[in-house]
């Protein structure tokens, strides 16, 4: 069954809309195929997008991380804020190899409350 359809989706959240990727007890295929469905439901919208990754439980492969870092250059441009949410354990350890590969900063957050309150804070009046 293809599932990218249901964990990728755009939502509504403290009147801020998110793009959701819920990675969340994925396969290393089941994130390849949602990595595809988020490029196109980026290059969908116009402007930047805040984005949410929901990553608890989720598994990878030796290949993924590497192919994670390539994938972020392709969607860092389309990206306003971005928060995971969810990592634990080794997740932590591959985000901070992904940090230093891709140079994104890459916030990582213990819930997806913590996350979406940071994602959606007011920006900075200059």
């Amino acid at each position: 069954m293809n599932t990218a359809g249901l964990r990728d989706r755009f939502e509504t959240i403290a009147n801020c809309e998110v793009l959701v990727a819920d990675w969340r007890g994925s396969s290393p295929a089941e994130v390849r195929a949602s990595m595809e469905a988020v490029l196109k439901l980026l290059a969908s919208r116009r402007g930047k997008v805040m984005v949410l990754f929901e990553v608890g439980g989720m598994r990878w492969d030796a290949k993924l991380p590497f192919e994670g870092v390539a994938w972020m250059k392709d969607v860092g441009a389309r990206t306003g804020r971005v928060a995971i949410a969810g990592a634990s354990g080794l997740q932590l350890t591959v985000i901070n190899g992904m940090r230093s590969l891709s140079r994104y900063r890459l916030p990582v957050f213990a819930t997806r409350e913590e996350a979406i309150a940071w994602l959606t804070r007011p920006r900075k009046q200059a």
